[in-house]
């Protein structure tokens, strides 16, 4: 049986892992569709879905990272 303190060890190692994976990496804003406020930062090896939330215009949206990979970064 894991301890929570293995537990702990094991997410914290996972999060620098993750860290380190993505110092070569290009970041990019992902916009509300609606109003344009930032709600998401994602990297060049982003795929697939997420679901947000927008705290300027109080929605949820369904963002896949292909649509929103050309947008320019002053768009708004």
């Amino acid at each position: 049986m894991i301890t929570e303190e293995e537990r702990k060890g094991y997410r914290k190692r996972k999060a620098r892992d993750s860290l380190d994976g993505a110092q070569d990496l290009k970041p990019r804003d992902i916009r509300c569709p609606d109003c344009g406020h930032k709600i998401l930062v994602a990297y060049d090896d982003c795929v697939g879905h997420v679901s947000v939330y927008c705290n300027k215009c109080h929605k949820f949206y369904t963002i896949d990272f292909k649509y929103f990979r050309l947008e320019k970064k002053n768009k708004f």
